[in-house]
């Protein structure tokens, strides 16, 4: 018995050696096919849109060298974001918390004199909301806001060590970033969950290329990232309604499932379209559904999402409620500890969901989904 593990440990760590050449092999040839291909500047217009590139980029992916470049030319930049965009909306943020920290201790010096606690003040218009499955949002103006962004630092990929304050090597570059963010959207300011974006930016690009990026990422009023971090809750139930279309399609009796034992969208999804899966996958992983995503737009989270569940259908059938949904939540993280990842992203190459029909679902529902 032991020798028959032992034969056992072994194949199976060859077979893992060789996937591991194969993937070095595929990782060396697509970046070469990038680099001579698709980025020079008088082929990128030609290829952007080409159906052999499509291929390429969901295949293989955006060679990770090569994804600060990618991102942002993918994008664009209809905004006309420049470098002296950014220089304002970060000397605007600094002036906004040093206003903000002198008020706080004015705030204190008076309540040490006069004996009273005036902290009720320093709070008032500061609500939270906690509701329908979404995480707590601070619905407050632009500098209340730019008061949190250190602490939601903190907690970004805290595995990594990037982020952390003191040590963190991109501490300082995340907080840059999410400041001018919150000045450059001050309708929305800064809402947790959104150092998750700029830190996977960061990862990737300097700080004037992630501001510049993720402005553009926002641009579409009615696209997932806007509607999910205003909480605009009619257009946020109308996506929800949108993927259980999608999951439908390429689901049906995974659908009827869910519905019977009350595994709603609002228990996982949101988090999910929220950190655009970075929070809930590993980051390289991760980066896939992000290639996706500059790739196809908001397609890509919707597409992702529903290969997840049909990967993981035959797991999920029969499951009660509280076995379903403690499943379905954990189900990113099984990708990589459990499964063979690439099986996973081949599920999300064929499945058929294409983009008419993404976009006719988002209409039926009133929603006009970005280009």
């Amino acid at each position: 018995m032991l020798a028959r593990a032992e034969r056992k440990a072994a194949k199976h760590a060859a077979h893992q050696a060789k996937l591991a050449a194969k993937r070095e092999a595929t990782a060396a040839a697509n970046l070469a096919y990038w680099t001579k291909h698709v980025l020079p500047p008088d082929v990128w217009d030609k290829v952007r849109y080409s159906d052999k590139l499509a291929g390429v980029w969901v295949r293989d992916g955006v060679p990770p060298r090569l994804r600060g470049v990618v991102w942002p030319r993918a994008v664009g930049n209809a905004l006309h974001v420049t470098s002296e965009v950014f220089r304002v909306c970060c000397a605007r943020a600094t002036e906004a918390l040093t206003s903000r920290r002198l008020r706080e201790e004015e705030a204190a010096e008076a309540e040490g004199a006069a004996g009273v606690d005036v902290s009720g003040e320093q709070q008032e218009g500061v609500a939270t909301s906690n509701g329908g499955g979404a995480p707590d949002m601070v619905l407050v103006g632009r500098e209340d806001t730019l008061s949190i962004i250190h602490t939601d630092i903190s907690r970004t990929f805290p595995h990594l060590g990037l982020f952390q304050s003191p040590h963190g090597p991109l501490a300082g570059s995340l907080a840059t970033v999410l400041e001018a963010f919150a000045v450059y959207r001050a309708d929305m300011g800064y809402v947790q969950g959104m150092s998750y974006l700029a830190g996977v930016l960061l990862v990737n690009m300097d700080e004037l290329a992630a501001f510049t990026t993720l402005c553009n990422m926002f641009r579409h009023r009615q696209g997932v990232l806007n509607v999910m971090y205003r909480l605009d809750m009619v257009r946020v139930k109308a996506y929800f309604a949108v993927f259980e279309y999608l999951l439908g399609l390429a689901c049906p009796e995974l659908k009827v499932h869910l519905e019977e034992v009350g595994v709603r969208p609002e228990f996982y999804l949101y988090e999910w379209l929220l950190s655009m899966f970075s929070k809930p996958l590993p980051l390289d992983t991760a980066h896939r559904v992000w290639d996706l995503f500059f790739l196809w737009g908001d397609l890509a989270l919707f597409r992702v999402a529903v290969a997840l569940l049909k990967f993981f259908e035959p797991r999920l059938l029969g499951l009660p409620f509280e076995e379903c949904i403690q499943d379905v939540l954990r189900l990113p993280g099984r990708i990589r500890q459990e499964y063979d990842e690439d099986k996973f992203w081949e599920v999300v190459e064929f499945l058929h969901l294409e983009r008419d029909v993404y976009r006719a679902a988002c209409r039926k529902e009133g929603i006009e989904p970005p280009e």
